[in-house]
C-alpha cells in the first residue's frame, strides 16, 4: 500500500500479474487509477506517480473532491479476498504474531 501526502492514510493498491502479456498491473482502488509495467515495481512507481499528478492537478485546479472516486466492488473484493488469504496463510505459518496483526489497524472516523 502506498503512503499518503502525510503519511496518516494508506492507499489501497491491488498487483495483477498479466501472465499472458507478461506485464504487471497496478490499480489504486482508492483513485481508480492504473498503471500497468513489465515488472511489479515499475508498475507500482509508474502508479506512484500518476497517483501524484492527480493529486497535484486536483489540489491545483480546488478539485480535491473529484479526486477520489473508488475503483469498482468487484476490484474491491478481489482486493480483500487476498488480504484475507495473506492474512490466514500468515496466521496459520506462524509468520506474524496475532498481536502485530492486531496493533495495524486502519482507521476512519465519521
Amino acid at each position: 500500500m502506498l503512503k499518503k501526502l502525510n503519511g496518516q492514510h494508506n492507499f489501497h493498491i491491488l498487483i495483477v500479474s498479466d501472465k499472458r502479456n507478461k506485464t504487471f498491473i497496478a490499480h489504486c482502488l482508492d483513485m481508480d487509477i492504473v498503471a500497468q509495467a513489465k515488472t511489479r515495481n515499475e508498475a507500482i512507481e509508474q502508479l506512484k506517480a500518476l497517483v501524484e499528478t492527480q493529486l497535484e492537478y486536483c489540489l491545483e485546479n480546488d478539485m480535491l473532491e473529484t479526486a477520489f472516486r473508488p475503483a469498482p466492488k468487484a476490484y474491491w473484493d478481489k482486493f480483500y479476498a487476498n488480504q484475507q488469504k495473506d492474512m490466514i496463510s500468515q496466521l496459520s505459518s506462524h509468520k506474524i504474531p496475532i498481536h502485530k496483526l492486531v496493533s495495524n489497524l486502519e482507521m476512519s472516523y465519521a
